[in-house]
């Protein structure tokens, strides 16, 4: 499996942290219980997310184009 690797300098790592999770909503505690999902475990997953919908997205545009340059060959009208 091939990775892909993100370098955080340590003079901004928890700001960085703190931002995602902020932006995506994460909670300290879930219910009046402590997550038990970490702030490095979430941020982890949603960069995840955040790549995955990049991918689908990227190869929905591929589809897209690749049909129409099919549509565009096959469909020739003539004045």
């Amino acid at each position: 499996m091939a990775q892909i690797s993100i370098t955080v300098p340590d003079g901004i790592a928890e700001r960085v942290l703190n931002a995602v999770c902020k932006y995506h909503g994460y909670q300290d505690e879930i219910d009046g219980q402590p997550n038990p999902e970490t702030k490095v475990q979430f941020t982890k997953r949603k960069i995840k997310e955040t790549v995955k919908s990049w991918a689908v997205a990227g190869e929905g545009v591929v589809g897209r184009d690749t049909a129409t340059t099919s549509a565009e060959a096959e469909l020739n009208i003539e004045d």
